[in-house]
């Protein structure tokens, strides 16, 4: 069975929850968001992809809510008005997209993939900031802290990577996550990472 562990700098265990209650949890914050969006519980729309090749490997809401970024097989990322379900941007990436991250400005959204690069991307005009290089294996999440100074991925290769998103520079490695970093979110004052086993935190 999955579980949950939130560590401290000291390494002690701040809690240790079972999968049951967090997806519980999960659940409601997501009910919650949608409730303030003003959406009930019925599909106002449904958006298929006939434009493109491949499955959608990835979907992000930007900080407003108002759009949904999309990323798959295909290389292309979109940008999904919620309220009517119409593609408001479309560009494209090198690369197969695996994950997605809005910096919290909303104005920049970082996309990882197959080829193990990170690249921003301003949205006003479709362009590439920086790309990120260091991962060898392919990105399989993203997450910006709360100032959007910092960028945070996890890989394949086993590694935790925070970057600074002023010139790309890495600014910390944390290594030893057995068969590949699978997902990484910061959540108040703590990073969460999850892998095959357990999903970790720290200050």
């Amino acid at each position: 069975m999955f579980k949950i562990h939130s560590f401290k700098k000291d390494g002690n265990y701040g809690g240790l929850f079972k999968l049951r209650l967090v997806s519980f949890l999960v659940a409601l914050v997501c009910a919650i968001q949608a409730s303030s969006l003003g959406y009930s519980q019925e599909v106002n729309w449904k958006w298929q992809m006939q434009d493109s090749a491949g499955s959608v490997n990835v979907v992000r809401f930007s900080p407003d809510g108002r759009y949904l970024a999309t990323g798959g097989a295909d290389k292309t990322v979109r940008l999904i008005n919620v309220q009517s379900g119409e593609v408001a941007k479309t560009f494209n990436t090198p690369t197969e997209i695996l994950a997605l991250a809005y910096a919290p400005s909303g104005l920049t959204l970082a996309t990882g993939g197959s080829d193990s690069m990170i690249r921003l991307w301003r949205l006003a005009d479709r362009s590439m900031m920086r790309a990120f290089d260091g991962h060898t294996r392919e990105i399989q999440s993203l997450d910006f802290s709360s100032n959007g100074r910092t960028l945070a991925s996890a890989s394949l290769d086993e590694t935790v990577r925070f970057w600074r998103v002023m010139d790309g520079e890495t600014l910390r490695v944390l290594e030893g996550h057995a068969e590949g970093a699978g997902s990484v979110r910061r959540q108040s004052s703590k990073w969460w990472f999850g892998q095959r086993n357990s999903t970790l935190g720290f200050p």
